[in-house]
């Protein structure tokens, strides 16, 4: 958009020619990318690109008290929107710290239809967060306290 090198508004793009989005798509939603050699500052080629939104995930329901023991399970459903599909990838974390793919037997476990599984003896910090995440865009994310 006639700004060298870019801004945050419009992105960035760096010495070696790769552009970076800004974190909001600009009003219009597109924003122009030129090339100029610096031997003949008459000939420019440009590109325009179109920037989205990344997908918003959420996840039902956000919260949920529950016993421990593997017997006890509940169902949480996300949905996916603005992304090429649905799909998601359910983790299972303690609370500040990574999530685990599908969670295991001291934070419990939850399967790929979002059925989480309480572990046999509750946690050390008795709370754990379940989190869908977006296989298109993994940056979108919704979590639930457990």
């Amino acid at each position: 958009n006639d700004v060298i090198g870019g801004n945050d508004t419009s992105g960035r793009i760096d010495s070696n020619g790769l552009y970076h989005a800004p974190n909001t798509p600009p009003p219009s939603g597109t924003v122009t990318v030129s090339a100029t050699p610096f031997e003949d500052a008459k000939v420019t080629a440009t590109s325009t690109v179109t920037i989205t939104p990344p997908p918003t995930v959420t996840i039902s329901p956000t919260s949920w008290t529950m016993s421990s023991g593997v017997a006890n399970t509940k169902v949480f459903t996300s949905t996916v929107t603005g992304a090429a599909t649905t799909n998601v990838d359910w983790y299972v974390g303690a609370v500040g710290t990574n999530p685990i793919l599908g969670g295991n037997d001291t934070l419990g476990t939850i399967d790929a239809n979002g059925v989480y599984s309480a572990p046999r003896t509750p946690p050390l910090t008795s709370s754990v967060s379940v989190t869908a995440v977006s296989r298109d865009f993994p940056l979108s994310t919704a979590s639930a306290s457990v």
